[in-house]
């Protein structure tokens, strides 16, 4: 029997709709339970192909997980992280463990024939050690340094926030107490980061009991190093709560026709009517 369906929102979730609806509704409902051995086909492939990265979604999630880890920061372990990832990555990937057990890497560049695997590894692995200078060169490490790992707030990502009917989820790289301000540490982007400020504001305030004047967000750009710092006190946090609800209703409303423009990009393609 289906589940009933849940008010949900995340920036993910956000972009996802935004891509096509349709892709949406396959993520989130399509595959539900395929992951079953008995489960019917169609289920089967549809979550194979849910859980298809690819290598830009693939880096950024090594580095979150990297700079997550590192604490107390330092250079030679987070460059040592980083490379045991992407290789034990890598070695999924080619190994086709994903045919077994699709939480295993799959990345959609191989998966769909468009690239050469050594030619695509070559390069996501220089993109990989670009990015790891980058952030030894970035203020990440005076931001980081003279903390403990008493500081840092110990959570399961990513945190998950109601919001009226909604649950919400944001997704922080880093939470950390310096004196009585409260630390988030978030991916750069300028379109988020009202939404991811608004919900970690009542996260913190509902968790942990601080109120947003005693909240101080650092944002960081994987790409370019990009890098800013901005109080809580700028936020306008209910109208971006508002707006979350908005969406989310959008979500669960909308019949979910396809967006044909960005059908060749899809990881749905496979198995999508209207590729």
């Amino acid at each position: 029997m289906e589940q009933p369906r849940q008010m949900a929102w995340s920036w993910y979730r956000d972009r996802m709709f935004a891509f096509c609806p349709r892709s949406y509704r396959l993520h989130y409902e399509g595959g539900r339970g395929g992951f079953d051995a008995y489960a019917e086909q169609q289920r089967r492939l549809v979550y194979r192909l849910k859980k298809l990265s690819d290598v830009p979604r693939w880096l950024d999630e090594i580095m979150s997980e990297a700079i997550r880890a590192c604490v107390p920061w330092s250079e030679k372990e987070f460059r040592q992280d980083l490379l045991r990832r992407f290789s034990v990555g890598r070695r999924q990937a080619l190994c086709g463990w994903w045919n077994e057990d699709p939480v295993f890497l799959n990345l959609s560049e191989l998966y769909y024939g468009d690239e050469d695997p050594e030619h695509l590894f070559e390069q996501a692995q220089d993109e990989l050690r670009r990015r790891c200078r980058l952030a030894e060169d970035s203020p990440l490490k005076e931001l980081f340094s003279g903390l403990n790992p008493l500081s840092f707030v110990r959570v399961k990502y990513p945190l998950a926030v109601e919001v009226n009917l909604v649950e919400a989820w944001t997704a922080p790289l880093q939470i950390w107490r310096d004196g009585e301000t409260l630390f988030f540490l978030n991916r750069f982007n300028p379109e988020a980061e009202l939404y991811a400020g608004a919900l970690q504001c009542v996260w913190a305030m509902r968790q942990l009991n601080t109120p947003p004047e005693r909240i101080y967000f650092a944002a960081y750009d994987f790409n370019d190093g990009a890098y800013r710092e901005y109080p809580a006190k700028e936020l306008e946090i209910s109208s971006a709560l508002q707006r979350i609800e908005d969406r989310a209703r959008e979500f669960l409303t909308s019949d979910c026709a396809a967006n044909t423009e960005n059908c060749r990009r899809c990881r749905f393609r496979e198995c999508c009517s209207e590729y």
